[in-house]
């Protein structure tokens, strides 16, 4: 026997006004997952029991973005500055109330609902092109970063992370759980993973930034992700099945031009597939879980005089919303 529940699909921008349309920028991705929904199935039709589940009431959601700088190859620096909108909204995941999150610079838009999650980053190219207007960076360290990171995430109960100033769910190591679902049930969760991301440094508008590159004070490297993913747990916080879906882009540029990033990551990338999770229960009694949604651009900035360090290095850092390794360029789903 199959319940099913139908989610009405919730429109997610992934552009935000304050930009102007003919205005190019030089870093731009997004995140995104639609469609979500969820439906129970029986294993054990002989024992009598019409499968359910039970969300835990109270859905735990945070929004947010990070602008950070610092030296060298970590991207948590003295510089840090997150602001985020996290707190517990009635009902569950399928149920809460949506909500929205538009940084004061206007370069993270952010957004959350029943049916998804939604993140956007697009670099503002003015405010670009006044990178490196410092003047000397400190001679005895190799890299200089900045980081902007926007995420959106959901998760059910009161468990989460702080990342890198912005909080999010994470069900890692955390007893907490987020539904009981029935005996011999199976609960399958669908949807939908969008991820985009492009840099695009021939986009430099004139500032201390290009004047810093043409004179050969530095390299710039790019590099740029977005990340979708969906976690299901079981009460000792261990992760039962999941699914990652994510986009890379990077390019580098000194004083001979636009250059091919030194791991032969293109400039843009994409990737769109549907996914679905599970979580079965086989026993006789009724089990407890864990689920955690989200969605994550990071963009992360080197001056550099020196060899740029893996992008994973950062990314794993960065975009660890999930409290999950996002080891693939691509996707991948746990076996």
């Amino acid at each position: 026997m199959v319940q099913r529940l139908a989610l009405s699909a919730l429109l997610l921008s992934l552009a935000s006004s304050v930009h102007a349309a003919d205005v190019p920028s030089p870093v731009t991705g997004s995140a995104s997952i639609t469609g979500l929904s969820y439906h129970l199935v029986n294993l054990d039709p002989s024992d009598g029991i019409t499968p359910w589940i039970q969300f835990q009431s109270g859905t735990y959601v945070g929004l947010g973005s990070l602008v950070n700088t610092g030296y060298d190859y970590l991207p948590i620096g003295s510089g840090s500055s997150a602001t985020t909108d996290a707190h517990t909204t009635n009902g569950d995941i399928f149920t809460a109330p949506g909500a929205n999150y538009v940084s004061g610079s206007g370069e993270v838009n952010a957004s959350y609902g029943p049916a998804g999650t939604s993140v956007t980053v697009r670099v503002n190219a003015d405010q670009y092109s006044n990178l490196g207007g410092v003047g000397a960076f400190d001679p005895s360290h190799a890299i200089y970063n900045s980081t902007l990171l926007g995420a959106s995430g959901m998760a059910y109960g009161s468990s989460f992370s702080p990342l890198l100033g912005v909080n999010l769910p994470n069900p890692m190591g955390t007893t907490d759980t987020s539904f009981t679902l029935s005996p011999h049930t199976l609960l399958v969760i669908d949807g939908q993973m969008q991820s985009n991301a492009a840099v695009d440094l021939t986009t430099l508008k004139s500032g201390p930034l290009l004047d810093g590159i043409s004179a050969g004070s530095y390299t710039l490297n790019v590099t740029l992700m977005a990340a979708n993913g969906v976690v299901l747990a079981d009460a000792n916080g261990q992760v039962v099945d999941q699914f990652i879906n994510t986009a890379t882009g990077s390019q580098a540029r000194d004083q001979t031009g636009v250059l091919v990033n030194a791991a032969a990551i293109p400039p843009t990338d994409a990737s769109q597939s549907p996914f679905s999770v599970q979580f079965s229960n086989d026993s006789a009694e009724a089990v407890k879980g864990g689920l955690v949604i989200g969605s994550g651009v990071a963009s992360m900035t080197q001056f550099s005089i020196a060899a740029v360090p893996e992008s994973s290095t950062w990314v794993l850092m960065g975009l660890g919303l999930l409290g999950v390794a996002v080891a693939a360029r691509r996707q991948e789903r746990r076996a």
